[in-house]
């Protein structure tokens, strides 16, 4: 092959280079190959090019391959050249290195850059890690404050048991998924559990309910569930929750509730009592009183000649005052209580003359 055909790897986009002899000299490197190690002069090592990493590294390939005929390809191979400056990172290649007779026997180079594509692999690799981590960590929270952790689908039928839950129930793995798990709900519980799960996971919020879970023993225990919506892309794809037993804090949160109310019912029925009191005394306060009755004299009040002009036996005798339903002789009617006094006189004193 003359050289026209090794300059058509000229424009190639990948590295490639030609070395020949035991000393493993360079015969020819392409743009894409001076581009990375500099411009090195030609009939140099290649291990100077590409640093003591590949002298010491792939020395080694490059004897086997003339003597085998057999390519070899590295893939991933970092390399670091000679000329590069401290600071600056690795590069990884993927090498394909082959048998290729110039004049004299040597080996073709041909090398992809492939860093990118090991950076955004370690990436992934590091973010798959941090979520397999994160889930472990999130997973140990779990089971320190929850004894029964729930996962159900979009659609709300479980998928995933636990080993907490099967033995408070006694339900088995297969009895529990789906739409078993409330199979073990208290039957007054049950409607209205299902109502508010669906109504809940129709709007796409968190879960908070209290239900009566039938206990292995028969027993009838409250749970605080708790449940909330894993979202990707925008879309529900399943439901986390987890279930506490309440019940020793249930019975006494009762009792005081309880309480609670009576003392309220006590505390609001004197308080109306009172305020039905304050308004029949502000209803009397604000009525106007009648007068009192009382034994008057019955005479006119009239002075001078209006008085003079009347019959004197129409006068009452000092002292009394006549009533007119009690007969004369009446004892009742002489022992009369006094008369008080009028605006024309004091009580007791005669009618002006």
């Amino acid at each position: 092959m003359g050289w026209l055909a090794l300059e058509a790897f000229d424009p190639a986009p990948v590295a490639v280079a030609l070395t020949i002899g035991p000393e493993r000299r360079l015969v020819y490197t392409n743009l894409a190959f001076r581009a990375f190690v500099g411009d090195r002069r030609l009939g140099e090592p290649i291990g100077r090019a590409l640093g003591a990493a590949a002298k010491q590294d792939y020395g080694e390939l490059f004897d086997r391959v003339p003597a085998t005929g057999e390519p070899v390809s590295l893939v991933e191979a970092p390399v670091k050249p000679a000329d590069a400056d401290a600071g600056d990172a690795e590069r990884y290649f993927s090498f394909t290195l082959s048998r290729f007779t110039h004049e004299r026997l040597g080996v073709l180079v041909v090398a992809a850059d492939v860093t990118e594509q090991v950076a955004a692999v370690r990436r992934a690799d590091r973010a798959t890690e941090e979520h397999r981590r994160s889930r472990r960590r999130f997973e140990s929270m779990v089971w320190i404050n929850a004894r029964v952790v729930r996962v159900s689908d979009a659609a709300g039928n479980m998928i995933e048991s636990s080993k907490g839950r099967e033995r408070i129930t006694g339900q088995s793995r297969q009895e529990f998924l789906g739409d078993g798990w409330w199979q073990a709900l208290h039957p007054n519980d049950r409607e209205l559990t299902l109502r508010s799960w669906n109504r809940t996971r129709r709007a796409v919020r968190p879960w908070r309910y209290v239900y009566r879970v039938r206990t292995r023993d028969g027993e009838d225990r409250h749970f605080d569930v708790r449940a909330a919506p894993v979202v990707e892309g925008g879309a529900v794809v399943e439901w986390i929750g987890t279930c506490f037993d309440i019940e020793l804090e249930w019975q006494p949160r009762q009792r005081r509730e309880l309480l609670d109310r009576c003392r309220g019912r006590r505390g609001a029925a004197r308080t109306d009592r009172d305020v039905r009191r304050a308004r029949r005394r502000s209803r009397r306060a604000s009525a106007p009183q009648p007068l009192r009755s009382s034994p008057i004299w019955t005479g006119s009040c009239h002075t001078g000649a209006q008085h003079r002009g009347r019959d004197a036996r129409t006068r009452a005798p000092p002292g009394r005052v006549p009533n007119p339903r009690r007969p004369a002789g009446s004892s009742r009617a002489r022992s009369s209580p006094p008369r008080r006094a009028s605006a024309c006189g004091s009580a007791g004193s005669a009618p002006p003359t």
